[in-house]
């Protein structure tokens, strides 16, 4: 039996596909860390700006011109924090997509990588299947021959003729 081994023919492209799944996963995992960093950044400005005093004591007007500057600049602080967390949500819901999209192109080729080699096996056992079948047959038409070869002749139809043909078969013997 001649039967080749099992190889899928999309092996490569199935290779090219994993490395993708792994690298977009990577991407998952840097934005999943970049949100996480952009949401302790957001609470540190915005705890700073929760920090400052509702109440003012009395200031002179150089001091409580820089309380403000400090105010605004940590409100802006914060807002550009939280725009950046904002952006940050984006880019990960992106990469998320990306790595499903990834994983159902790796599965889709798995599958078709598993049916390609059950279908194989099927050919496989088909084949095998014929080869028995046909040492068996050949088997036996060699046991038949070699059956019909250690009988004796039988008899002609005809009565005593045929019997005494087989006595003298047997004389001459």
């Amino acid at each position: 039996m001649t039967t080749k081994a099992f190889t899928f023919r999309l092996e490569t492209v199935l290779r090219v596909r994993r490395v993708e799944e792994t690298r977009a996963r990577e991407v998952l995992g840097a934005t999943t860390r970049q949100v996480s960093r952009r949401m302790a950044e957001l609470r540190r400005a915005q705890a700073s700006c929760d920090a400052l005093p509702s109440v003012l004591p009395p200031m002179t007007p150089a001091a409580f011109e820089a309380f403000r500057e400090r105010a605004r600049w940590l409100a802006e602080s914060a807002a550009r924090a939280a725009e950046e967390l904002q952006q940050a949500v984006v880019e990960h819901a992106l990469a998320r997509e990306e790595m499903i999209a990834a994983k159902r192109r790796v599965s889709a080729l798995e599958r078709l990588a598993e049916r390609r080699f059950r279908e194989w096996q099927d050919e496989f056992a088909r084949a095998e299947m014929v080869e028995l079948d046909d040492v068996v047959n050949s088997r036996t038409a060699a046991l038949r021959i070699e059956a019909s070869e250690q009988r004796p002749a039988l008899p002609a139809a005809g009565g005593r003729r045929g019997a005494a043909t087989l006595a003298a078969a047997g004389d001459a013997a």
